[in-house]
Formats: structure tokens, C-alpha cells, sequence
């Protein structure tokens, strides 16, 4: 069984790229060019949406033992002056009983200016019952970084909720909640759309459950 599951995990990284140019061929973009216009008009840079699989993609990714996943396209716009150097980072924070712990993966992927792409956020079950979290970040030339991390979970008696943003426009600098995964023993935890929107009632609720991830992305301006 272990041979198995890292056969499958091996398997799923190979086939990331693949996964991901599938979902780009298939997703619907016949309104980018509104999506970039009504956001100029709005002030800010771009928009990041949630994406639905097809039948034939999600079995694929069920096939190579990803429990969960969470997949996300990205528009930005923007012109850089030569001085800037554009990035976005994704990462995870992690909070116990209410407390921040640590950051997890905190990746970052330079883009041009102007660029498209796709946020793969995937959870495999590991031997032992922990998960191992893969994130993966493809961009409009094709190239795709890829981060993985275990994560130890509490094994019994947890009800766990997820939840994830539907859209959200992109600001510069200004970081957004992409999805949250949240844990309570002996209760039912639940999240709230309102998260997403930064929501502080909402996310303290949240941080009342035992344990909280928040995947978080941010687009960034740095000086050469």
C-alpha cells in the first residue's frame, strides 16, 4: 500500500503540467478582455476566480490520490516601469485554538506584467495518515513551480470544513484569502462567504474552531 501511494504521488507531479494546460484549454476565457476592462476601470490589476473541473480532470486527479483540491485562474495587468520586478507569493498561515503558529510553503513566482495563469492546490493522504500538501503554479508560457509540504492532522474525532473564494479582484499589495480549511472537535465548524471578504467577525468566529488554514495569495511590486 505504501509503494502504491508513493507511485500515485509521483504520478501526480508528472502529470501537474499536464493537468494544468488541460484545464487552460478547457476553462472558459472568452471573457478575459471584460474581466481587464471593467477591473481598469475599478482600479485595480487583475482578478483570480475559482475553477470547475470536468468529469474526465477530476477523476484524474481522484485517480492519482488527491482527496481535495483547490483550483484557481488568475488575470493581471499591469505596467511595470523598469525599476519593478513583479511577483506573486502564495502561501499558508496556520492557526491552534485561535493562536498564529507558522507560515507553510510561502512560495513566490515572477510574472510579467501582463500574464495568466492557474493555482493548483491539491491534499494527498500519506501511509500514516497524515496528508502531504502539493501547491502548484502555472503561468501563461507554460512553465510550472511546483511546492509540497506533510502536514500532521489530529486523527480522530475532528469534523473538518473547507471553503474557498469564489472571485475576487486583484489588488496590488493586497493579500486575499483563496480557501480555508478548519477543524473542531465534538462540534460542526463552518465558514462563512464573508471570509473571503475579510470579513473580522466572520474570520474570529472562524479562529474559535481548534485548528484554521487560510491559502492566501498576493500580488507584489519590488524594486530591482
Amino acid at each position: 500500500m505504501e509503494k502504491i501511494r508513493i507511485n500515485n504521488m509521483k504520478i501526480f507531479l508528472l502529470l501537474i503540467p499536464s493537468i494544468l494546460f488541460l484545464v487552460t484549454v478547457t476553462s472558459c476565457t472568452n471573457d478575459e478582455e471584460n474581466i481587464i476592462k471593467e477591473n481598469s476601470e475599478k482600479k485595480v490589476i487583475g482578478e483570480i476566480r475559482d475553477v470547475d473541473l470536468f468529469a474526465s480532470e477530476e477523476k484524474l486527479l481522484n485517480m492519482v490520490g488527491a482527496s481535495r483540491y483547490f483550483l484557481f485562474n488568475y488575470f493581471v495587468d499591469y505596467e511595470a516601469n523598469t525599476e519593478e520586478k513583479m511577483k506573486f507569493d502564495v502561501w499558508v498561515d496556520y492557526y491552534k485554538d485561535g493562536e498564529f503558529q507558522k507560515k507553510l510553503f510561502a512560495g513566490s513566482t515572477f510574472i510579467n506584467g501582463k500574464d495568466e495563469g492557474k493555482l493548483l492546490f491539491s491534499l494527498h493522504h500519506t501511509i500514516n495518515s497524515d496528508e502531504k500538501w502539493v501547491l502548484s503554479v502555472s503561468d501563461s508560457k507554460g512553465s510550472t513551480s511546483t511546492v509540497s509540504q506533510i502536514i500532521s492532522q489530529p486523527k480522530e474525532g475532528y469534523v473538518v470544513t473547507w471553503g474557498n473564494l469564489t472571485n475576487s479582484p486583484i489588488h496590488l499589495e493586497e493579500p486575499i484569502i483563496l480557501a480555508v480549511i478548519t477543524g473542531a472537535k465534538g462540534g460542526i465548524s463552518s465558514v462563512r462567504d464573508t471570509v473571503f471578504e475579510k470579513d473580522q467577525e466572520a474570520i474570529e468566529e472562524l479562529l474559535e474552531n481548534d485548528y484554521v488554514y487560510f491559502l492566501k495569495f498576493q500580488f507584489i511590486s519590488e524594486t530591482r
